[in-house]
């Protein structure tokens, strides 16, 4: 009953700036729907927020800092064709988003292991 017309609402608005505005329509979109969404579900799992909140925070941490350091290679590597600018800047930001993830929250370090091999385990068996 959100999501829809406020897709609707910020497309109308939005594509006329091109791709980007379109692409804001839809995170603006996804916003307004969660933000009605995520405190209906939490009341029905019975999981409080301050649970939901400090669930995420090991995880928020380590992609703001690894949005920070991507950030400081951009500027860093102004200048350098954007491809290798890229190739540098990913696993750099993989790099530094797994330490201060296993830094910060080693049981979510552990999940996303098991997450990784889980993903990769029937790619190997159906290839």
């Amino acid at each position: 009953m959100v999501h829809l017309p406020s897709l609707a609402l910020f497309l109308w608005l939005l594509t006329g700036r091109g791709p980007a505005g379109a692409a804001l329509a839809l995170v603006l979109a996804a916003l307004a729907s969660g933000s009605v969404a995520l405190p209906v579900a939490l009341r029905i799992l019975g999981v409080p927020l301050r649970e939901f909140v400090g669930s995420l925070a090991p995880q928020l941490a380590a992609a703001v800092l690894m949005a920070v350091v991507v950030h400081g290679l951009r500027l860093t590597l102004r200048g350098t064709p954007d491809a290798l600018a890229l190739l540098v800047m990913v696993p750099s930001g993989v790099l530094v988003y797994g330490a201060a993830l296993y830094v910060l929250g080693r049981d979510r370090w552990r999940e996303l292991l098991h997450t990784a091999r889980d993903a990769v385990a029937p790619a190997r068996s159906s290839g």
